[in-house]
């Protein structure tokens, strides 16, 4: 009992931090009850019942376990399927952790929607971005006495990050002279700064954060923020400009109370879990 009062006061600030982030992509005002659809819009929603959608893991965002998909964008989801009355099925992509292959699909049509992602310009030249519907800030990790409170604290160091990720799109853009070493998802990256194969990783705080705690990687902290803030938008296949309008009139009338509840849901499910091992 002591050590799980510990952990969960140990992750409290991280999961109220976050909680705060939603403010931001918060509808000002209080939220509409039910969203207001164009005519063309109903159309499309009657004509595209089932919206097909790719992911790859990333928890505790998705959580994709013996071919189920749940985590933070499902139960979000779900509140965007009993506003707009469309269904949203998951598609599984090989192993569930190369995000590239996800966005290929997306960018050949194979999909319909990527749940959620960060807008990053080369994406926007094959899809539309709906939102954003939630933010986090673009966190640094690193083995316990490596000061990397900054990208620019990072020169020389070895900076691990997931194949196709919003993190290395980032820093290939924006700090093309910063060295990366790409691997297949975040677990990996931090995997190897635990193991000192890397000296930092780069990913959205929630991820970030979670997958320290539930592998239980005591030398990893998170270290510090990089120059960017995560906003997640979902991410729209090009020719369908009506599922984008219709997806952020229902991410409108999404309360930030809703957004927060899903969100410290997980966060919480993580402490408890790790506690009790």
């Amino acid at each position: 009992m002591r050590r799980e009062r510990s952990l969960s006061r140990a992750f409290a600030p991280v999961a109220a931090f976050l909680a705060l982030c939603l403010l931001a992509t918060a509808a000002p005002g209080a939220a509409r009850k039910t969203p207001v659809f164009t005519p063309e819009e109903q159309a499309f929603i009657k004509a595209h019942p089932v919206i097909s959608f790719g992911d790859v893991t990333w928890e505790p965002l998705a959580v994709i376990k013996d071919g189920v998909y749940s985590g933070v964008f499902h139960d979000y989801y779900e509140r965007i399927a009993q506003l707009t009355g469309l269904s949203f099925a998951f598609v599984p992509m090989g192993d569930n952790l190369d995000f590239q292959n996800v966005l290929d699909a997306l960018r050949e049509k194979r999909i319909d929607m990527i749940d959620g992602t960060g807008k990053i310009r080369q994406r926007g030249e094959y899809a539309l971005f709906a939102g954003p519907f939630m933010r986090f800030p673009l966190a640094i990790a690193a083995r316990e006495g490596l000061a990397a409170e900054s990208v620019q604290a990072l020169r020389g160091k070895r900076v691990a990050v997931a194949r196709g990720s919003t993190a290395a799109e980032h820093l290939k853009e924006k700090h093309p002279d910063l060295p990366l070493v790409i691997v297949e998802d975040p677990r990996e990256a931090l995997a190897m700064v635990a193991s000192g194969r890397a000296d930092a990783m780069l990913d959205n705080l929630a991820v970030t954060a979670y997958v320290i705690r539930e592998a239980g990687l005591k030398n990893v902290r998170i270290a510090g923020v990089a120059d960017y803030v995560f906003d997640v938008y979902a991410l729209v296949r090009d020719d369908w400009p009506l599922l984008a309008s219709i997806l952020e009139k229902a991410q409108d009338c999404l309360s930030l109370e809703e957004r927060r509840i899903i969100l410290e849901k997980w966060l919480a499910e993580t402490a408890a879990a790790r506690a009790a091992m």
